[in-house]
């Protein structure tokens, strides 16, 4: 079975999905959790929630949500730690608890999508790819083979996203990108 539809299956098993970006997000991070909210909702997850920590204090960044309308919601560690069986927690562009983010280091996680460098993942569902330029490579590839809607703001947003990551694809850009 494929990484798309493994993930797939895992998400239909959920009731609700909590995506938790690093630290300071930057647009792949921001992209990524965008992307993955969106392959969630035909699984069946109505409920997700999108959460940060840190600061959104790039300007580009700053417009990056507010063109794109993405929904934020601050960090909360009761909200990962305090939740139900079928609640799902992901984190993308980032793969360890407390590590550039304020998740506690003991905490389970469901989903780890990413293309930084880590060691010993812990995950049900892990997609680690060192050799891509972005996470949102990785979640392009998922929408295109699970043929979720791509609109024009999330296309804007995997798009902009790789780029930024590549530096205009000069830095760590593979034939994905």
């Amino acid at each position: 079975m494929s990484q798309p539809q493994q993930l797939d299956d895992l998400l239909e098993g959920g009731s609700d999905l909590n995506i938790v970006c690093h630290n300071n997000p930057d647009p792949d991070c921001l992209a990524s959790a965008l992307a993955l909210g969106r392959i969630a909702a035909p699984a069946g997850i109505d409920e997700q929630q999108i959460l940060y920590s840190g600061e959104i204090s790039h300007q580009q960044n700053r417009a990056f949500v507010n063109l794109l309308d993405i929904d934020l919601q601050s960090f909360d560690s009761a909200t990962v730690q305090n939740r139900q069986p079928d609640s799902l927690l992901a984190l993308v562009d980032h793969s360890i608890p407390g590590e550039n983010n304020t998740v506690p280091p003991d905490t389970a996680v469901d989903i780890v999508i990413d293309h930084h460098p880590a060691e010993d993942i812990d995950a049900r569902f892990v997609d680690h790819r060192e050799e891509l330029g972005a996470a949102a490579t990785i979640l392009t590839e998922y929408v295109r083979t699970l043929d979720i809607d791509l609109d024009t703001d999330l296309a804007t947003a995997l798009l902009f996203a790789i780029r930024s990551d590549t530096l205009d694809f000069l830095r760590g850009a593979t034939s994905e990108e």
